[in-house]
């Protein structure tokens, strides 16, 4: 028997690792200090080339460093879950910064796309690229999407 997952599940999970690693700012160096694992250890988390998966407690780390549940999110999203906080959300971006991050990843998407289709064929590894790029932009209309709950949160009661 198989596994349960696609490799594009798989895929979007790595993906996650390698956002949270870059949303928690420095490089794998300075997080190998913060979690129990080395900077070559962290990498290959977050290649779609590598076997290896990150476990669970370096991805609540790197979760905490990033300053939301981006891994978290990933695998709740596999299982057909979404992350609903608890408490007040506090808002750390602005929409405009969202809406920028929104614009990039688009255009990584459509950027990635064209590409892949430049030859006229889709290749296994196009379409997992093409997933994780999707996952970025997920991640970012998530991020907006808290910020703006967060934002009626705090002018609810106001007309």
């Amino acid at each position: 028997m198989g596994r349960i997952f696609t490799s594009a599940d798989y895929a979007a999970l790595k993906n996650a690792v390698r956002r949270a690693c870059q949303q928690a700012g420095g490089g794998l160096r300075e997080l190998s200090g913060m979690t129990r694992l080395s900077a070559a250890q962290l990498s290959r988390f977050g290649d779609l080339t590598s076997e290896q998966s990150a476990p669970l407690d370096v991805a609540l780390d790197l979760d905490s460093l990033a300053g939301e549940p981006v891994i978290t999110r990933a695998l709740a999203q596999r299982l057909g879950y979404d992350l609903v906080p608890t408490g007040t959300i506090v808002v750390t971006d602005s929409m405009a910064q969202h809406m920028a991050g929104l614009a990039r990843e688009c255009g990584d998407v459509m950027s990635r796309l064209a590409a892949a289709l430049a030859d006229g064929k889709l290749t296994r590894r196009e379409i997992q690229e093409i997933e994780c790029d999707l996952a970025d932009l997920d991640a970012q209309v998530q991020s907006a999407r808290a910020t703006c709950r967060a934002l009626l949160m705090q002018t609810s009661g106001e007309a």
